[in-house]
């Protein structure tokens, strides 16, 4: 059974499974378009409470903007069109009519592409399913607060300035 390390995805340079393909054009990054975690906003999908009410805890305790975790997939493309976010934590398994996995190919047909999977499947056709779509990351419940953070952050923060670093 993978653990959550192994669940995440990526290329040859990553920060928790993203491709920075900057490292590889010109090995630097810029404190200008730098977010700050108290800038970074969420859409925490999940629809079961108790799950969603301690992640969102979790990652307001760790300074990030929580838009209100909605329970469906078709709730998170609405919220999603009104309130624009800079990352979605989306369980796989989902009420209503579509399913994590759905609303993510929904979101990224739209231009959304930093999606990270919840999920309490670890592997199988639904796991499959949400590799295939090349998220960010996928973790099997629980979570680790860290690196959750760890890949929230390489989401949306460009990596860090190579000083000396060899370019391919």
């Amino acid at each position: 059974m993978p653990t959550p390390e192994t669940c995440i995805l990526g290329g040859q340079h990553q920060t928790l499974g993203r491709s920075h393909p900057e490292i590889q054009d010109n090995c630097q990054g810029s404190d200008e378009t730098m977010k700050q975690p108290a800038e970074i906003r969420i859409l925490l999908v999940e629809d079961e409470a108790i799950t969603a009410l301690a992640l969102a805890s979790a990652l307001q305790a760790m300074g990030y903007q929580i838009s209100p975790p909605v329970a469906t997939g078709e709730k998170a493309l609405a919220s999603l069109a009104l309130d624009p976010v800079d990352v979605v934590l989306m369980d796989i398994s989902l009420a209503g009519s579509l399913n994590g996995i759905e609303t993510a190919r929904k979101m990224m047909q739209a231009g959304h592409r930093d999606i990270i999977f919840i999920t309490g499947y670890s592997c199988g056709l639904l796991y499959d399913s949400a590799r295939a779509l090349d998220p960010v990351a996928i973790f099997t419940k629980p979570v680790k607060p860290a690196d959750l953070k760890a890949a929230i952050d390489g989401a949306v923060l460009p990596p860090p300035p190579c000083n000396g670093c060899s370019r391919p």
